[in-house]
């Protein structure tokens, strides 16, 4: 299967895609022996080639008509924001390994300043140690933290890029 038209889209949509496993490579040699007259059964030439046109019109509509199917699925991909992205009312973030990262530090740092720190006196504050804090965060993983539906970590390759996928 010719998949080309797989270069329009973002890789992030199409490893999403995969982990959402839709079907990126429809199998058209299934059905291939129907789009083939035998010549036996026509009386002349003409019938047979004329019939044979006809055929391969079909299977080229139909393979048309699956890049259709294809892409329409991927087009109901849709990016809301940043490396957010929406699929039939669900919400996935896509990032590579080194935006996880990032995401995961950004969100344990937004959760000391906003949840942690609030709660300990002032005079106490200095005695927390960020550092440390986060160390043992990291223990349940970037999906804890960055999945806020299953807290679960996905993972998809695409054209040598492994991609991360957390459902929020």
């Amino acid at each position: 299967m010719n998949t080309e038209f797989l270069d329009d889209y973002d890789e992030k949509v199409i490893a999403l895609a995969q982990y959402l496993e839709l079907n990126l490579e429809p199998d058209f040699d299934k059905n291939d022996s129907y789009y083939v007259a035998n010549r036996e059964d026509y009386d002349t030439d003409k019938e047979y080639q004329r019939t044979q046109a006809e055929l391969d019109k079909e299977k080229e509509q139909a393979r048309e008509d699956a890049i259709k199917e294809v892409t329409n699925e991927l087009n109901s991909i849709m990016n809301r924001y940043d490396n957010t992205y929406e699929y039939c009312g669900e919400e996935y973030l896509v990032l590579t390994d080194s935006e996880a990262d990032d995401e995961w530090d950004s969100v344990l740092d937004n959760y000391i300043d906003e949840i942690i720190m609030p709660e300990i006196p002032d005079h106490l504050q200095s005695y927390f140690d960020e550092g440390e804090w986060k160390r043992d965060a990291r223990c349940d993983g970037r999906g804890h933290a960055l999945s806020t539906y299953d807290g679960c970590e996905y993972a998809e390759e695409v054209n040598d890029t492994t991609y991360y996928i957390y459902r929020l």
